[in-house]
C-alpha cells in the first residue's frame, strides 16, 4: 500500500445566531484566488487519523481547542496532482471556543522561505461552489447533516 497516502480532514462546523451553520475553510495568503480547502493533512508514521487531525488543526488553524464530534467516513480516490491513491478520513469537529470570522495563521511546519501563511474564514452552504472539488464532493446533507440543519 505504498502508493496510498492517508489523510485526515476536519469539517469544522459552527452555528450562527439565526440557526444556520458555517464551515471553516482556508486558502494560502499568496494564492487567495485558489479554491478553498478544509483543514487537514497527511498522517505521519505511527499516527492514528484522530491524532493526525488534531495535529493538523493546531498547525493550520492555531492553538485553539477542538473536539472530534464523530467520524463522518472514509473517502478513497486517485489524486492526479500527486499521482497517488488517497485514503481520506473525514471528521466532524467542533471548536470549543470562539474563533474569529476571519484570521491568518502561519503553519510552523512549512520550511523557511516557502509560503506558510493560511487565511481562514467561515462560509455558509450557499458558498460551497468555492471549495475545491476534492472536498466539495463530500459536503452534502447525507454525509454531514450537521452543516445543513437549522436550529
Amino acid at each position: 500500500m505504498d502508493d496510498v497516502v492517508c489523510k485526515a480532514v476536519a469539517f469544522v462546523v459552527r452555528p450562527q445566531p439565526d440557526g444556520a451553520r458555517e464551515l471553516l475553510v482556508y486558502t494560502w495568503l499568496d494564492a487567495p484566488d485558489d479554491a478553498l480547502r478544509l483543514p487537514g493533512g497527511t498522517l505521519q508514521a505511527g499516527e492514528t487519523p484522530e491524532t493526525a487531525l488534531l495535529r493538523e488543526l493546531r498547525e493550520e488553524v492555531g492553538a485553539f481547542q477542538f473536539s472530534i464530534v464523530r467520524k463522518l467516513g472514509v473517502q478513497r480516490y486517485f489524486k492526479s496532482f500527486i499521482g497517488k491513491n488517497v485514503e481520506r478520513h473525514d471528521f466532524l469537529v467542533s471548536v470549543d471556543e470562539a474563533l474569529p470570522d476571519g484570521f491568518e495563521h502561519a503553519d510552523p511546519d512549512i520550511p523557511a522561505g516557502e509560503p506558510n501563511v493560511i487565511q481562514l474564514h467561515w462560509i455558509g452552504s450557499s458558498q460551497l461552489e468555492q471549495i475545491d472539488e476534492e472536498h466539495r464532493a463530500s459536503i452534502n446533507a447525507a454525509y454531514v447533516p450537521e452543516f445543513f440543519i437549522l436550529d
